[in-house]
């Protein structure tokens, strides 16, 4: 099994893709929360998400939350720790797309 998409993603200022493959774009839902939609559906929705995200200097630890999946898109929130539920804008997210 191969990489299906992936993205980088500047998630501050405004919002953008710097680079992507099988991203045809993006939802920004709010603060630290974006949908990211495939070009190509996946052929169910059982495929991988995983997601790394810059440090941010008053942010000890960043966690991400894959909040939902489907044949098309994948929905990403960030928050600022685990003990938290303010959520983080990130200056740049990777994300890759495994199924």
């Amino acid at each position: 099994y191969g990489i299906r998409a992936f993205v980088r993603f500047q998630g501050t200022g405004t919002p953008q893709i710097l680079k992507s493959g099988n991203i045809s774009g993006f939802t920004r839902n709010g603060q630290g929360d974006y949908t990211f939609t495939l070009n190509t559906a996946m052929p169910d929705a059982n495929y991988v998400v995983n997601v790394s995200c810059s440090k941010e200097q008053d942010v000890h630890h960043t966690l991400p939350f894959i909040e939902s999946i489907s044949t098309d898109s994948f929905r990403v929130r960030f928050f600022q720790d685990e003990n938290s539920n303010q959520p983080s804008d990130k200056s740049i997210v990777c994300v890759t797309v495994v199924g």
